[in-house]
């Protein structure tokens, strides 16, 4: 249990690391939100990462994603990766990612594997090789080791301890690691925004490599970058077969969202769905279950109960394709 130091609230749904509730986080004065930051710069500072975007008035210009870093001489950007080293940046790029991946048989455990051509055969024949689950092919999972975020909940956070490694490895030997029993390439992480200039490039020559067979992109992604490159990205799904996970046959887009107890209820949900379903009512949500991770390890699992009241709220938005994910470890 934590008491929220702005209501007195006391409550197993309130993180220690905050000591606030959801609601006085909606309403959040100053006086909050500067707190709220500064718990942000500490957890960063031991991973040597910035506290803020640097916005060095000297510095060079990253326009990768919504940070807009200007990056000052010797310094690092936001995520980690991008480093100003003799007025130039370097890190990030098609010479060399801080990058792993694994090959992973499918049907995978993926966001959308309920929609996508690897999970159901969405699309057969056109993107898919069999009507149903691609059992007999694998997924290369391509996890990058950087984010443009900063989640105080991050399910994936143990990246941040090899994030700032000198060992990267380019996107010819990525694309080097798809199989004849390769059906798609998934990004994810840590998030690909970072690092997308490798992954775009890797997709690109993997994909003339193994030119004609089926080979899906898709992006398991926080969509936080620049608009140029989501076209891009969008493109090569499209062209594939793949989806943008922000999270047709199959469905080029779908959305998820972590329902941290406490923080993300019924109302959350709704809102986010009301905005999805306004685009299109037609495109896939996955309210995924939540596990206490990172700086939120004293809050307990997404229940049933919160599971259930989302998805009604998120059904009642208007979405016709919601589900919820990770149900194994709801309490």
């Amino acid at each position: 249990m934590a008491s929220c130091k702005k209501c007195g609230k006391v409550a197993k749904e309130i993180a220690e690391v905050l000591s606030l509730c959801a609601g006085c986080i909606r309403q959040a004065d100053a006086s909050c939100l500067a707190a709220i930051e500064e718990i942000h710069a500490r957890s960063r500072s031991e991973f040597s990462l910035p506290a803020r975007p640097p916005a060095g008035p000297e510095g060079i210009k990253c326009g990768l994603c919504v940070n807009q870093c200007c990056i000052p001489a010797g310094a690092r950007g936001y995520c980690g990766v991008h480093k100003n080293e003799d007025g130039r940046l370097k890190g990030g790029g098609p010479e060399g990612a801080v990058v792993s991946w694994y090959h992973d048989p499918l049907p995978t455990n993926c966001v959308a594997d309920w929609v996508c051509a690897g999970g159901t055969g969405a699309g057969y024949p056109a993107w898919a090789y069999r009507s149903g689950p691609e059992r007999s092919h694998v997924n290369l999972a391509v996890f990058y080791e950087a984010c443009t975020f900063d989640c105080l909940f991050c399910q994936n956070w143990h990246y941040r301890q090899r994030s700032l490694s000198d060992q990267t490895r380019s996107a010819p030997e990525l694309a080097d690691a798809v199989t004849a029993q390769t059906s798609c390439i998934c990004f994810f992480g840590g998030d690909p925004t970072p690092q997308l200039p490798h992954a775009l490039d890797a997709s690109k020559l993997a994909r003339q490599q193994n030119d004609p067979r089926i080979l899906r992109i898709c992006w398991e992604t926080n969509g936080s970058m620049a608009p140029g490159l989501l076209d891009e990205m969008i493109n090569l799904s499209l062209d594939s077969g793949g989806e943008v996970l922000q999270g047709a046959e199959p469905p080029p887009l779908v959305a998820s969202t972590l329902l941290v107890p406490g923080y993300i209820d019924a109302r959350e949900v709704g809102d986010i769905a009301t905005f999805i379903a306004r685009q299109n009512p037609n495109i896939p949500y996955a309210l995924l279950g939540f596990h206490g991770d990172f700086l939120m390890t004293d809050l307990p699992p997404t229940s049933r109960k919160q599971a259930e009241m989302c998805l009604t709220a998120a059904k009642k938005a208007g979405l016709k394709r919601v589900r919820i994910g990770n149900i194994h470890i709801l309490s």
